[in-house]
This record gives structure tokens, sequence and C-alpha cells, in this order.
């Protein structure tokens, strides 16, 4: 599954990257965070509450940081398990400064889940991750005022 979108902040394109590069700040948007272990600038262990119809628990991830750009671009690579499941995630990120001040985030994430999660349908799947990126740039742009 791939899901992409754009966002536009009040805060330089700096600002932006000086925030979401940083995987403690940044950790402070992902919804229902139950734990967080930061193991250097570029790898964070962090325990999630998900669910999707009946299937309700935790789920462990990895996120590794995997491209950096200062001010223009941000990669990422998610790995996760629980729940029967196992999920991968590839994320882009970039961001441009815009002419009347501010700047835009362009994300693109590239999603593969494996296990009894998968097996869902597509559309339940879907409208759970809408709902959580929903929140995490909600809280973002709280963040990034």
């Amino acid at each position: 599954m791939k899901f992409e979108g754009s966002y536009q902040f009040p805060k330089s394109s700096s600002e932006v990257y000086s925030y979401i590069s940083d995987l403690r700040r940044v950790s402070e948007c992902i919804p229902d965070l139950k734990s967080l272990e930061i193991k250097s600038e570029d790898e964070a262990l962090a325990t999630v509450r998900a669910g999707i119809g009946f299937i309700r628990g935790d789920f462990n991830l990895r996120f590794n940081v995997t491209q950096r750009s200062p001010h223009t671009n941000l990669g990422y690579a998610v790995h996760g398990s629980g729940l029967g499941s196992g999920v991968d995630i590839s994320i882009t990120v970039q961001l441009e400064d815009l002419s009347t001040g501010g700047s835009t985030l362009s994300w693109v994430a590239d999603t593969k889940v494996v296990g009894r999660v998968a097996s869902m349908a597509q559309g339940m799947i879907s409208s759970q991750a809408e709902k959580i990126i929903k929140q995490f740039f909600e809280c973002l742009s709280q963040r990034l005022r």
C-alpha cells in the first residue's frame, strides 16, 4: 500500500527539518505511543497500541533514519511486529520553503503488511492508517506553530 500527502507549516524548512529529524521530538506525535527507547540519533525502538477491527494489542517498532539531507530530505525505515503480524514502511520526506513564508512537507510511505492484520480488508487497513496519519500531522501542526 502506498500513502502520500503534503502539509504546509508556518515554520521554515530548516525548522521543520530540525523537529522531524529528531526521533525523540517527532515521536511525541505518534498516536498511542506506549514506550520509546532512543538507541542513537538514527535509531529508536517503540511500542504502540494498535488495532484494526477486532484485532487489538501492542506493536513493537524499530525506526531508522535512512537518509539525511539537511533542511530538504529525510528517509525513514520502520519495521514492526505484533498481533501475529508484521509491517515494513519506507518513508521519504521532502521539504521546500515557500516564497510567501513557511514551508511545505511532502511525504510518501510505501507499506507492506503480513500476517493476521494483512488478512483484513484493505479498506479497513487503509482507513486505520489514514486515521493515524491524520492524528500525527495534526499533532505536528500544533508543535510547529
